[in-house]
């Protein structure tokens, strides 16, 4: 279950392992945690709406997910960080979450890690099946099209990982639910300069549009 990034908290299942680690959430706390709330939340949105000919509405701070994100942290720092996974205090509250683990667990590394997870798509739409397509939850939170707050907090002094936190209300990642339209995914490709693959709709035009070709030129003989 531990991996650079775990999936973003929600009705969607966590994944993964890898050597550092991930989770979210977007305000900060004083000592021992440190507040960048807007450098979160800036980052957040740069992916969410930056170069986008069609993107998806900026997150803005909220101070239920405040609440939530500081209460998370300070138990983490007051235990040295012995756990290492989802947090109750997310879950009860109904919010995503996404954590980032490693000695200097900042916004800058953590959400640009959590957004990286799109090359693993390859080009492919999430659309509906993104829990069948590879560690992914990160991203599809961070841009999760349903999400309107959120707030990120990290410790600074565990003695192994520290732990960065974002929250997000409404949680995203909700299986069987794509996490934006095929409009967005098409300008994340233009603006990250990645190929795509072309979508099953796409397809099955394309193959209509052949048969109905074919047809025509088999009456023209």
């Amino acid at each position: 279950m531990y991996s650079w990034f775990r999936a973003a908290l929600a009705p969607a299942a966590a994944m993964a392992k890898k050597a550092v680690r991930a989770l979210s959430v977007f305000v900060c706390v004083a000592f021992p945690a440190l507040v960048e709330a807007t450098k979160c939340l800036k980052l957040h949105n740069k992916f969410r709406t930056a170069g986008l000919d069609v993107g998806v509405p900026e997150l803005v701070a909220n101070p239920t997910a405040r609440n939530v994100v500081m209460d998370i942290v300070k138990k983490r720092a007051a235990d040295k960080c012995a756990k290492e996974e989802h947090s109750e205090e997310a879950r009860k509250a109904g919010m995503g979450e996404n954590i980032f683990y490693a000695d200097d667990a900042n916004c800058a590394i953590g959400v640009k890690m959590w957004y990286d997870e799109v090359k693993i798509l390859k080009g492919n739409y999430p659309g509906t099946e993104w829990n069948r397509m590879g560690t992914i939850g990160h991203f599809t939170q961070v841009m999760w099209e349903t999400s309107q707050g959120m707030a990120c907090a990290r410790t600074t002094s565990c003695p192994k990982w520290n732990q960065l936190f974002c929250v997000y209300k409404p949680a995203g990642n909700w299986i069987g639910v794509a996490p934006f339209s095929e409009a967005v995914w098409m300008s994340i490709l233009k603006r990250d300069g990645m190929s795509g693959a072309l979508s099953v709709a796409q397809v099955s035009a394309g193959s209509l549009a052949a048969v109905i070709s074919a047809v025509l030129f088999i009456l023209a003989e």
